[in-house]
């Protein structure tokens, strides 16, 4: 069967959504040789579409009259905002980008480019993967990456600009995702008015290619592990600053004294995908555009050694990195242990201020028992 088409169990995401959704299809379908239902466009009803976990669209910001604090970009903004409620997506058009020519159930075959949207928080909704066996996600983001370049190349025309010269500032305007924490988010995105009316433009004429590039793309290298490519971009952005040397930042960086500083953050140290994604950027060839990292480091890797150790790999190219890292893990460390003090000294503060506000108000009340006891006796005294 064609790799293009979406059956049950296919991953959908939402751009304002926390989490990851599985595609559940309707009862009476085609099924494929290994037992899966193939979807249609009908497929985005409550049943096959659940939700997404937390709303953090900024259409959701009933109520705020600022910005938060610490708020860098709309994609920490939306963070931000909303999820408080948990995602009950409210679907009211079908799946596009279908099939035309193939019917699954009397209606249109889904094919993984297929994109619909969310009425409550406007929302594009898109598939991550097809949920067929054997998916080559390295294949996939790729061709994503290529049509991503063929849309630039349009929008470059119909600007009258010149492609070459403004390539990779339109392409990591998208690729650049900056839903991290703010310690994090170690790299610029510049944000100008060609930037900004492309990707409005983009979000408009492509939702799903859009949406596929709105989040964390978390890849499964070829040694099983989990690389968050986003991160790995914007970190390699970071290491080729042509104002710096880029050993030099790739050292200094992880032993910085403030936080905002230093590539090994908290965030990053509890989460793999994100530190995999560090030792990735610093293993790649420098004096290459993002994107063409990002492609180079994707074709190399479908045909990589399962057993190559990036960490032993980082550490030969980097004499005193080990020592570096450590030396970040630690401090990163003891920042989240004062923290976590912090936080317990706050808790055991306001549980004291509750105390001490119960206490009162017991004293208040055994005070006023007192008094009334005390008028009540009077008048018994008075009566004789």
């Amino acid at each position: 069967m064609d790799k293009n088409y979406v059956i049950e169990g296919a991953e959908v995401i939402c751009e304002y959504g926390s989490e990851i959704c599985r595609l559940k299809v309707h009862g009476d379908r085609h099924i494929t040789e290994t037992g899966e239902k193939i979807a249609n466009e009908t497929d985005y009803t409550p049943e096959c579409i659940g939700g997404f976990g937390r709303c953090h669209s900024k259409y959701r910001m009933e109520g705020r009259d600022s910005i938060p604090d610490g708020v860098k970009n709309v994609h920490q903004l939306e963070m931000n905002t909303g999820g408080v409620e948990e995602c009950i997506p409210d679907i009211q058009i079908p799946w596009q980008n279908t099939k035309n020519d193939v019917q699954i159930g009397n209606y249109k075959a889904l094919l993984e480019e297929g994109w619909t949207v969310c009425s409550k928080g406007f929302g594009i909704i898109t598939l991550i993967t097809s949920g067929q066996a054997g998916e080559v996600n390295a294949r996939r983001i790729l061709e994503m990456l290529e049509l991503l370049d063929q849309e630039v190349r349009e929008y470059t025309r119909q600007q009258d600009i010149t492609y070459e010269k403004y390539k990779d500032t339109l392409m990591e305007s998208v690729l650049l995702y900056g839903g991290y924490s703010s310690e994090s988010l170690v790299w610029d995105k510049e944000s100008i008015d060609m930037t900004r009316n492309f990707c409005a433009q983009l979000a408009v004429e492509n939702p799903a290619l859009y949406g596929f590039f709105q989040r964390k793309m978390i890849y499964e290298a070829a040694d099983g592990g989990k690389i968050d490519l986003s991160y790995m971009s914007g970190v390699y952005k970071t290491l080729e600053d042509p104002h710096k040397n880029w050993r030099s930042i790739n050292l200094s960086l992880l032993n910085a004294e403030h936080m905002q500083d230093r590539l090994i953050t908290e965030e990053l140290l509890e989460k793999d995908e994100m530190f995999n994604a560090f030792l990735e950027a610093g293993r790649q060839e420098k004096g290459q555009s993002t994107v063409a990292m990002l492609q180079s480091y994707l074709q190399k890797d479908q045909n990589a050694d399962e057993n190559d150790n990036r960490y032993a790999d980082y550490i030969r190219m980097y004499p005193g990195g080990e020592q570096e890292i450590r030396k970040s893990v630690e401090n990163a460390l003891k920042s989240k242990a004062e923290q976590q003090k912090q936080e317990q000294q706050e808790r055991f503060r306001s549980v004291f201020a509750d105390a001490k506000q119960i206490q009162k108000e017991q004293e208040e009340r055994e005070w006023m028992a007192e008094k009334m006891w005390q008028k009540l006796q009077e008048g018994k005294e008075g009566k004789k």
